[in-house]
């Protein structure tokens, strides 16, 4: 709020220490014991059971907050499960693909043939290789021909 255009502020501020002057000491204790009387009294006038019943309906409300989030927590933590799992199996698979891929490379002379001749640029000694220029012009390729 803007203090300037705010004119009852500065119209009633010197009133209200003028009143607050005006009261003596004794005033003051006597009305703040008659609201803490007023109080005590509307405290009492609630019978007992309120109270209980209040108690027991926010213990409830504890009791079903905690459940609700747990088992919200639990089915987080299954579906993540669950996903692992299933991570852990396609790894499993991949990885039996490989162990079988390693064990053709190192058993069949065939494959460790190709291999060596594609990775390696290996040849026969009866093979005619003609090397080839490449479009590229930085590498040069062979052809091999097999007698």
């Amino acid at each position: 709020m803007n203090r300037v255009a705010n004119p009852y502020r500065f119209s009633v501020r010197p009133q209200n220490r003028v009143a607050i002057s005006q009261l003596s000491a004794t005033d003051f204790r006597t009305r703040v014991t008659t609201f803490d009387g007023i109080a005590r009294g509307a405290v009492a006038f609630l019978p007992s059971w309120i109270y209980l019943g209040m108690i027991l309906v926010a213990a409830s409300a504890i009791c079903v907050t905690v459940n609700l989030r747990g088992n919200a927590e639990a089915k987080s933590a299954a579906r993540q499960f669950q996903q692992l799992t299933t991570e852990v199996d396609t790894v499993r698979k991949s990885n039996a693909q490989l162990e079988l891929q390693v064990r053709q490379i190192t058993t069949e002379p065939a494959i460790i043939e190709s291999a060596a001749r594609a990775r390696l640029g290996m040849v026969r000694p009866t093979d005619i290789v003609v090397p080839i220029k490449s479009q590229s012009g930085t590498n040069l390729a062979t052809l091999s021909f097999v007698r």
